[in-house]
């Protein structure tokens, strides 16, 4: 309708000029303004269309993961065919080609695991997702939850429960900013509010899953948690109030808790190898 009264409007504008001079540049203005309309037209609907190709993208591999986990966990009856069939179908449209041809390679060695490793194959896809998800900037599923996915993958069979606690933990710490001298983080404290929000919330969420994973967080991280996390704290009425004299002593607790985190890893991982 816009364009239609735009066109409109360049034809009254045109019928006024009375001059051929006027009457060529009027013709002239409508050639650009029809120009521009339909650019601008063309463009939309290439922005349109790249939005909805990355949503669909997102959606393709929201239901992937789940064929994904469990012919992880259980690759003797993993999946439901039809569901995995549906998926696989959406990824051949959206998804990446190499993802899609990895996927496939698993389901065949699921079904006849003399043609390779399962988990193998499997961990493959997930690296070529993730860097399909990296190259589209894909906001919902971030490359951070696919190394995590790539590890539940590795871990599967092996004390799940606690290698997921040991990953949630180790994701969390990993983003808690590197060391920094005690005027650093003073000087960031004071002058930057965000900083301050965030590495709050991240100390919180750890001093929350030494609560919500006890059953499986190895004890020495338990210890480590409960000496040096909790002190930074004024804990009142169920609410965390981060002790900002006291953030200078985290650094060396983050990278204690890393140390320890991948030496308990690393300990998994070899389990993985041995089996």
């Amino acid at each position: 309708m816009k364009i239609l009264i735009q066109i409109a409007a360049i034809v009254m504008i045109l019928s006024t000029n009375t001059f051929a001079g006027e009457a060529e540049k009027g013709i002239e203005s409508i050639s650009w303004n029809l120009f521009f309309i339909v650019l601008s037209g063309v463009l939309g609907y290439i922005v349109g269309a790249i939005k909805s190709f990355r949503e669909e993208k997102q959606k393709a591999y929201g239901e992937i993961i789940p064929p994904i986990l469990k012919m992880a966990y259980n690759p003797q009856n993993a999946v439901d065919e039809k569901e995995y069939s549906k998926a696989l179908s959406k990824l051949w449209l959206y998804g990446s080609k190499r993802v899609t041809e990895k996927m496939e390679t698993a389901l065949e060695i699921m079904h006849n695991p003399s043609k390779g490793d399962v988990t193998r194959a499997l961990q493959e896809a997930v690296v070529e997702m993730r860097n399909d998800i990296q190259l589209f900037s894909l906001q919902r599923l971030r490359p951070e939850s696919v190394n995590h996915l790539y590890t539940r993958i590795a871990g599967a069979g092996i004390d799940n429960s606690k290698f997921d606690a040991l990953r949630e933990i180790k994701s969390v710490v990993s983003n808690i900013p590197p060391h920094l001298s005690r005027k650093e983080l003073e000087d960031r404290l004071k002058n930057d509010q965000e900083f301050q929000k965030s590495l709050t919330h991240r100390l919180v969420r750890l001093f929350g899953l030494r609560n919500e994973l006890i059953p499986y967080i190895e004890p020495e991280i338990i210890d480590l948690i409960d000496k040096q996390l909790e002190p930074l704290f004024i804990i009142e009425n169920g609410s965390y109030t981060l002790r900002t004299e006291r953030i200078p002593e985290f650094a060396a607790f983050a990278e204690n808790i890393k140390l320890l985190v991948a030496a308990i890893e690393e300990k998994y991982m070899k389990k993985i190898k041995d089996r």
